[in-house]
């Protein structure tokens, strides 16, 4: 697969990350309850789709 391959499928892909039943009621959850109290913390969120994971734990962080 070449680098511009993924242009072509990126925002379907975001919008079924985002939302789909898996990720959105299963394994974000679960990530989110790893990853534990993130306050204060630098987190590299590598490969994750479009990153709501990310944005999940900076809410986590903020509240």
């Amino acid at each position: 697969m070449k680098s511009d391959h993924y242009d072509s499928f990126a925002e379907s892909y975001s919008a079924e990350n985002e939302s789909s039943l898996l990720n959105a009621y299963y394994e974000r959850p679960a990530m989110i309850g790893l990853a534990g109290d993130v306050d204060g913390h630098r987190i590299l969120d590598a490969g994750c789709g479009s990153g709501p994971l990310s944005a999940a734990l900076s809410a986590k962080a903020r509240s």
